[in-house]
């Protein structure tokens, strides 16, 4: 059983699509783990022995925890085209500009589409 080209072309591409996702879930993942475990285990030391852990130790694992939900951005920026399009864009305050294109470009699908079902039915 032979692959043609066209064939062998689009499972390269779509491993190379799968490899992609795999590892920026393992990196979110990761370093989900790395900001909130230090916190949950001072948690559960606390709970077993309160003069074991300080509470300033607690307030910097609190604070590192809360680090995760800006490193999310940064991750999904790295690994995703349209996220980090849309991420500058919005930086720059051009966000009305691509939500009024995406709005006029469905608009004008839905519009066709409502035409041919109106068409249909006569």
């Amino acid at each position: 059983m032979t692959i043609s080209g066209t064939e062998q072309e689009r499972r390269r591409k779509k491993l190379e699509k799968e490899r992609k996702i795999t590892l920026s879930v393992a990196v979110v993942v990761g370093v989900f783990i790395l900001c909130w475990g230090p916190l949950n285990i001072m948690l559960i030391v606390y709970c077993a022995c309160q003069s074991c852990v300080s509470s300033i130790s607690i307030e910097a694992a609190e604070v590192f925890s809360m680090l995760n939900s800006g490193c999310n951005p940064l991750i999904y920026g790295t690994f995703n085209k349209d996220f980090r399009r849309t991420f500058k864009a919005m930086l720059r305050c051009h966000w009305r500009q691509i939500n009024r294109e995406e709005i006029e470009g469905s608009t004008h699908v839905a519009m066709q589409a409502s035409m041919a079902s109106v068409g249909s039915v006569k």
